[in-house]
């Protein structure tokens, strides 16, 4: 579901997998999702606005939005969290990348 939050049953390196897809656009098998990484192990200072922070289980993740792939359904674990609070930040990012501003 759209900006729902899922753990990725397949990469270490990002455990969690945020479903930005419409919910409209369902009889696909495969989603468009970004990738979160612990903040504490990304090494490079990232821009902000095109990778904001989201806490998930208290701990800081990183949205990679320029990382973000289209993974088959299979790849989307147990459901984390509901960003949709968050929708307006996790669109910018994305409008960010695919527009400059």
């Amino acid at each position: 579901m759209q900006f729902y939050l899922y753990q990725n049953r397949e990469n270490s390196h990002s455990p969690y997998l945020l479903d930005i897809q419409s919910d409209l656009i369902d009889k696909l098998n495969t989603r468009l999702v970004i990738p979160l990484f612990d903040r504490n192990l990304v090494r490079h200072a990232l821009p902000v606005r095109l990778n904001p922070t989201l806490l998930v289980e208290g701990r800081p993740y990183v949205l990679m939005t320029h990382q973000m792939p289209s993974v088959p359904h299979s790849l989307l674990g147990k459901i984390v969290a509901d960003f949709t609070d968050q929708r307006d930040d996790i669109k910018k990012a994305i409008d960010l990348l695919i527009d400059g501003f």
